[in-house]
């Protein structure tokens, strides 16, 4: 199934795997061949040469999608976990909010009923967001982290507001909004990954 953007760049395109059931975009390069990537979030990214008419494409996305299904179910949890104190949950939905707060302009105008800031913990998501509930979840581990990832994720989840999947619109409103939202994404792993290597 073809998911249309019209405000995302003309090169990307959002789409849905009808037999693996998964969301992934596709972005024209001038590369050689259609290449599809999944991240460690578990989002598909596709690339595909300028020429490669839009059938080819899914098409050749439908062939792999079962494996690429797999590869996605057996990723590991990307949240590490540990015991926090109601201290540390007081200060971290503090600081929360206050992220939450400064970054809201950038996605309502004038009188706004501000949404909702909860805490969750889980090993799968840094956050959640609950458009119809006005609400916004940030998961406690990320108070081992710097402001900036916070913001990040935050960032993230607000950009649900606008689209709820993990289109190729998904990312147009993050980039416009975090320019270096990839950077840090980059450090958020890589402090993962060195979390992971010390357990």
């Amino acid at each position: 199934m073809t998911i249309r953007f019209p405000s995302a760049p003309s090169d990307m395109a959002g789409y849905k795997s009808e037999r693996g059931g998964f969301e992934y975009t596709v972005t024209r390069k001038s590369v050689k061949n259609i290449n599809i990537r999944v991240r460690e979030d578990g989002s598909v990214a596709v690339s595909a040469p300028y020429s490669t008419p839009e059938r080819r494409i899914i098409s050749f996305v439908e062939e792999k999608s079962l494996k690429i299904a797999e590869i996605i179910k057996k990723l590991p949890p990307c949240v590490p976990s540990r015991a926090y104190s109601s201290e540390e949950k007081s200060r971290f939905l503090e600081k929360a909010e206050a992220i939450c707060r400064s970054i809201e302009p950038m996605f309502f105008e004038g009188e706004y009923k501000k949404p909702r800031i909860e805490l969750c913990s889980g090993k799968s998501r840094w956050g959640y967001c609950f458009p119809k509930k006005n609400l916004v979840r940030l998961n406690i581990s990320l108070c081992d982290h710097p402001d900036e990832i916070i913001e990040y994720v935050a960032m993230h989840e607000y950009c649900h507001f606008l689209v709820a999947n993990h289109s190729a619109s998904f990312y147009y409103e993050l980039e416009r909004r975090m320019p270096d939202w990839r950077k840090r994404k980059a450090s958020l792993n890589g402090n993962l990954h060195k979390n992971a290597q010390k357990t």
